[in-house]
């Protein structure tokens, strides 16, 4: 296929998406100004519902709830359906209706982990592990809320984790686990001075207020209560908390046997409620109103204070609170042998226990009746829900199936394209991999020529080794055993100054042989530094002489020169030049026999400055001219030279003259040349 009809059909297909993208870009707005109002409206309700449900109402709140629940089916929002669980658990708690409320919470819960809704789940679970207490599923209440404080530690949730553990201290007093109750009252106390919150300091001290009295440790119950209350004093917002304090103080000192100190803790409460106008702390402030003036034996103040206990009890519409204030007048009535308030208080304690009892029943039937009703109108809907969910898939499967047709086009061309760029990337990284290939190739090369070069350095270095071994051996062997025969006198006192005079020739070999070995070290550490001036061949030569001109009288040894008319100069590092020829010139003496001579001569060619020196020993082995270094005489020594002479730019070179002994080649770089000075045709002795 032409790649340029690839082309043109796919910038088609792309022209073609763009614009249906745009024709439907202002559908999509509307629909999502919609949807945020829909939303809002949901959220709307479903605080509705939770607020009738509160106030008692409880089937307007369900049917509120229902209401809401259909409105977020039609912009199909989980977030909300996940809300509307929670306020349903929420409702169907307040109507006492337990499992129906674990049930709504833990939809909300998987809701919201569906949604990843992390505020919301934290409320679901701990609304769920609230439910089950009040259903009084403690070990399930208990594990539900344990996991929740695992699960917000590491999320770093205060108000969360202090609303969990006092959950949980609740939980521990019904169990009577009070090292658990206190462990939880610590930890809000550590949570509150860590963040330096009063509101989790005030719950943290009511905590520990309330384990404390089931240790009946009441000096500890007092001071924690105190410090509770001293800081709720300090909080104008938070007076239904202090009221609620304030009558379990007065609970608590009349369980301490402090009567006198109830009567001021009573009065603020009192005080408080009115302010408030909250009946139910009336009711119960009166009721320990009645039980402080029994205490006193003032059985008719209690009398009254109880029936004003009755009374707003009444007013509360608090069917239990109304029970127990009955059941305290029921008791003072008795001690005060008023048989006949005593009947009527009784009877009714007992017709408002029947009625509950019967509501109760009646309510159950009721919810009986009305899940009945529910169950056979869900049933008729889901009837109709079928039928329509056909009629709709018959639709979507038309849509799917224009879709699909669509989409087989756009994946013919796509696939087309991709199988382009495949090739394209196929043939880049064929090249990249033989470029690869060659680089690795050209890197093995390398690292076998370093190997080689490493295993040649390290059989150098062998035999390096050795050739030192050797060339220490004699000179330090000499000097021992000339040191035993001075030292064990077995050379007579007179012949005492011939053996010093070796010993200092032995020394003066050994110190030879230790710089060259110096000299040889810096060479191969880059460390010896040559400095080349324009150097007169003759002088260094005639220098050198005159220092082995001991050993050269030792030997009876003749040195015959042959120089050239004008003396030549060679670019060369002066100290470097003298070791070379000093290190030539100790061979040729030291293998040369005694009485013979040895011949020195220096040659210009060719812009080079030629050095020959020919001695008549038994000359180079055929090892050693192969390898210009070896077991003949200081092989060091010729290495050195060697080394040296590449350094400064020379050459070196042996062999052996026809008619015997060896013969050593230096040569320079002729720099320049001047008047010959003079030189004797020999020197040593004959």
């Amino acid at each position: 296929m032409n790649p340029l009809c690839v082309t043109v059909c796919s910038l088609a297909l792309l022209l073609s998406l763009s614009v249906s993208l745009a024709q439907s870009s202002a559908t999509v707005q509307d629909k999502l100004s919609q949807v945020t109002t829909d939303t809002a409206q949901v959220r709307l309700l479903a605080d509705r519902a939770v607020q009738l449900g509160n106030n008692g109402q409880g089937d307007r709140a369900l049917q509120t709830i229902r209401q809401s629940m259909a409105l977020a089916r039609q912009i199909n929002a989980t977030v909300q359906h996940a809300y509307l669980y929670y306020s349903l658990g929420r409702v169907h708690r307040y109507r006492s209706e337990f499992p129906a409320s674990v049930r709504a919470y833990q939809t909300a819960i998987r809701l919201c982990e569906t949604t990843a809704s992390e505020p919301l789940l934290r409320k679901a679970k701990y609304a769920l592990a609230v439910v089950l207490t009040d259903q009084g599923d403690y070990p399930a209440a208990n594990q539900q809320t344990i996991d929740n404080l695992t699960q917000i530690r590491s999320e770093n949730d205060p108000d969360t984790e202090v609303a969990n553990l006092s959950l949980l201290a609740v939980l521990y007093q019904f169990q009577k686990n009070t090292a658990g109750h206190i462990a939880c009252a610590n930890q809000i106390l550590a949570i509150g001075q860590r963040m330096a919150n009063d509101e989790y300091n005030v719950r943290g001290y009511s905590t520990r207020a309330n384990a404390e009295r089931q240790r009946k440790n009441y000096s500890r119950v007092l001071t924690n209560r105190r410090r509770s209350i001293a800081l709720l004093r300090r909080m104008p917002d938070s007076r239904d908390y202090l009221l609620s304090e304030l009558l379990d103080y007065a609970q608590d000192l009349r369980l301490a046997n402090l009567p006198n100190d109830v009567w001021p803790v009573l009065y603020e409460a009192r005080h408080l409620a009115e302010q408030q106008r909250v009946t139910s702390a009336l009711s119960a402030c009166w009721s320990e109103y009645s039980q402080a003036y029994l205490n006193r034996n003032n059985a008719k103040a209690a009398l009254q204070s109880v029936q004003l206990a009755v009374k707003y009890a009444r007013q509360s519409k608090r069917p239990r609170l109304l029970l127990e204030a009955l059941d305290v007048e029921i008791q003072i009535n008795k001690g005060l042998s008023d048989y006949r308030s005593t009947y009527k208080a009784l009877r009714q304690y007992t017709h408002l226990k029947d009625s509950l009892n019967t509501t109760t029943s009646q309510l159950t039937i009721a919810r009986l009746q009305a899940r009945l009703d529910r169950q056979r109108d869900q049933d008729s809907l889901q009837h109709l829900r079928q039928r329509l969910t056909v009629a709709h898939l018959r639709a979507a499967q038309r849509e799917q199936d224009f879709q699909i047709q669509q989409q087989r086009q756009l994946l013919f061309w796509t696939v087309i394209g991709g199988l382009l760029l495949l090739m394209a990337g196929a043939v880049f990284f064929l090249i990249q991999i033989r470029k690869a290939q060659r680089l690795l190739q050209q890197k093995n090369k390398e690292i076998e020529q370093k190997a080689a070069q490493v295993n040649q350095l390290n059989a150098e270095k062998d035999r390096l080794f050795s050739i030192i071994g050797h060339d220490l051996r004699a000179p330090v062997t000499r000097l021992k055993q000339q040191l035993d025969q001075l030292r064990f006198a077995t050379v007579p006192t007179g012949e005492w100054q011939p053996q010093i005079t070796q010993l200092a020739r032995n020394a003066d070999q050994l110190f030879t042989l230790t710089n060259n070995l110096l000299y040889w070290s810096l060479m191969q550490q880059n460390g010896l530094l040559s400095h080349p001036v324009d150097l007169l061949l003759m002088d260094v030569l005639s220098d050198t002489l005159m220092q082995l001109d001991g050993l050269l009288s030792e030997k009876h040894l003749l040195i015959r020169y042959q120089t050239p008319s004008q003396q030549p100069a060679v670019r060369a590092d002066e100290q470097q030049t003298a070791i070379v020829i000093r290190n030539i010139l100790h061979n040729a003496i030291k293998f040369s026999p005694v009485g013979a001579e040895i011949s020195v001569a220096v040659h210009v060619r060719a812009g080079q400055v030629h050095l020959l020196i020919t001695d008549a020993g038994p000359g180079f082995a055929q090892t050693i001219r192969e390898t210009p270094f070896g077991q003949h005489g200081t092989g060091l020594g010729l290495q050195l030279v060697r080394d040296l002479m590449r350094a400064s730019g020379g050459e070196f070179q042996i062999s052996n003259a026809t008619d015997g002994g060896a013969v050593v080649r230096l040569i320079w770089s002729l720099a320049r040349v001047t008047q010959n000075t003079a030189l004797p045709v020999s020197l040593g002795s004959n």
